[in-house]
């Protein structure tokens, strides 16, 4: 598994991004929705046109919590790829340490603040987060849900902040690892099952939520 084939290993990578993106855009489509809505009008007003200040803050946010991934995965891409990053103990001893470093952060954290209080500061906190999250073995959810519990965010406000920061970087991983396999040849058919089984899940959620009483801060 560690040193797996690697037409497998990007088939199988490109699986679970195209697997998680659906459920993540439909999870938060009432921010992204938002969040549209204020580029759209932020460019076509040429400036003019301002969005809630809460919703200004998430978008920068989001992008400078985007850079730091992004820089290190062009950056390091390959060095983080090697196969001697990828072996059982490096990988196990990254699931530990990010195990603990969860656990310090619950235990540490004040989990008082709200989504809406997110600033510059916080989206380069968890941006970095999510940019150790390129080393085999650590969960980026769990990375960047921790450093929103260390800046004192609730945790369903650390969860959505995580997850919003972390959209631009998993669409991007996706495509780059989708540009991978179209160029080495690879069957697609991993690939399009995940994405299937993505869509499928989020239209399964979709019933579910229309029954349930579901709030999010």
């Amino acid at each position: 598994f560690f040193q797996a084939e690697d037409g497998i290993r990007d088939i199988g990578v490109t699986g679970v991004q195209t697997c998680a993106l659906p459920i993540l855009l439909y999870g938060l489509r009432r921010e992204l929705a938002r969040l549209v809505s204020l580029a759209l009008g932020f460019a076509f007003s040429a400036g003019r046109r301002r969005g809630a200040p809460d919703d200004e803050r998430l978008a920068v946010a989001i992008l400078l919590g985007t850079i730091p991934a992004a820089v290190a995965g062009l950056a390091f891409g390959d060095a983080l790829d090697s196969d001697r990053l990828r072996t059982p103990f490096v990988v196990g001893a990254a699931v530990v340490a990010g195990a603990l470093l969860l656990l310090a952060a619950e235990s540490r954290g004040r989990r008082e603040r709200p989504a809406s209080s997110v600033g510059v500061v916080d989206g380069v906190v968890i941006g970095l987060a999510q940019a150790l999250a390129l080393l085999p073995g650590i969960s980026r959810s769990g990375a960047t849900i921790s450093a929103g519990l260390f800046l004192g965010f609730r945790r369903d406000a650390a969860a959505r902040l995580g997850f919003l920061i972390g959209i631009p970087a998993i669409a991007g991983a996706g495509a780059l690892e989708l540009r991978r396999v179209l160029v080495a040849g690879s069957d697609l058919g991993a690939t399009s099952t995940a994405l299937l089984v993505g869509v499928a899940r989020s239209e399964e959620h979709t019933s579910e939520s229309s029954h349930a009483n579901i709030s999010y801060a």
